[in-house]
């Protein structure tokens, strides 16, 4: 029976994660699946338990967490070079569980395990970020949805009142921060072809549908295809934000007629003045901004709801 390597995050769930732990580790333990567990302690810790898992000859991971838990399980496994040959699984805990809903994941903690004991699982995309930081250029895999200007504005915002924060904290912060947030100019090549020069006042580069818990900014996305999907939400008022809003639930924003659509394997993102980026729900960087498709990247477990 193989070993799954279950990583923990205490700051998932507005700082309950442990709490929760104690409450899916019992489950765990009755379903009798073979696991050994770790709890991070700070910044960067799951990236390196997991880098170092990996090496150690763990192929069955599972992330106790929100995206951000997920994305650096990911980034551990892609530096340890064992991305492409590893299972990867979640039991959704936290504020932003959006890829967990691509996997037809819910707040269950006993339909995650269940679905980690049929073992189905599907080959999905990533992607891969080069973004510009404060000591040079960034590079970051992502599996999820990375957001550029308005987005990221919002939720580098939310994440300071990370202890203070509720599940409505994210929507709130999307409407005060538009007293502050002005459009930038961007200009974005897709495949080396320019698809949008202007005025900007968020985009979203992935290969999934949801980000911000439950938003939809990539209603065309699809983790199987083998390429990137971009939205560029235009010059917008402020006024049209507050009466499109729900066009971000519904799955409705690419009929907007400022907002368009786009695929392909490879994005660049320049703007001016810098804007930041956040990928899988944390800000790493800023504009200038290539984003590459890393087809059939991993293998991740999923939840097929039975008819």
């Amino acid at each position: 029976m193989e070993k799954w390597y279950v990583i923990v995050n205490p700051s998932s769930a507005f700082g309950t994660g442990l709490e929760q732990w104690k409450r899916i580790e019992p489950l765990l333990v009755q379903s009798n699946l073979s696991f050994q567990s770790s709890v991070s302690r700070h910044p960067g810790h799951i990236l390196e338990l997991a880098e170092n898992a990996a090496r150690q000859g763990f192929r069955h991971f599972i992330a106790v967490g929100g995206d951000g838990t997920v994305n650096e399980l990911v980034n551990g496994l892609y530096k340890a070079g064992s991305l492409s040959k590893c299972i990867v699984a979640t039991i959704p805990v936290g504020r932003g569980t959006d890829w967990a809903k691509t996997l037809g994941l819910d707040a269950s903690h006993e339909r995650s395990i269940q679905a980690i004991l049929k073992g189905k699982t599907r080959m999905l995309d990533a992607a891969v970020a080069f973004i510009q930081g404060e000591d040079g250029t960034h590079e970051r895999i992502f599996v999820n949805v990375a957001g550029l200007g308005y987005d990221a504005f919002v939720t580098e915002r939310a994440n300071r009142r990370r202890k203070k924060q509720t599940k409505g904290s994210y929507l709130f912060e999307l409407f005060r921060c538009l007293l502050k947030y002005r459009s930038t100019m961007v200009s974005m090549v897709v495949d080396g072809v320019e698809q949008y020069h202007g005025k900007a006042f968020s985009m979203a580069v992935g290969n999934c549908k949801y980000n911000g818990g439950g938003m939809i900014p990539l209603p065309n996305a699809d983790p199987q295809d083998g390429l990137l999907d971009v939205t560029v939400i235009g010059d917008v008022s402020k006024l049209d934000v507050l009466f499109n809003v729900y066009r971000m639930f519904d799955g409705t924003l690419l009929e907007h007629p400022k907002v368009a659509g786009f695929k392909g394997k490879e994005v660049e993102v320049n703007s001016s003045p810098e804007v930041k980026i956040e990928v899988d729900g944390e800000v790493i960087g800023q504009t200038p901004a290539r984003f590459l498709i890393i087809p059939k990247a991993l293998r991740a477990i999923i939840h097929e709801k039975e008819s």
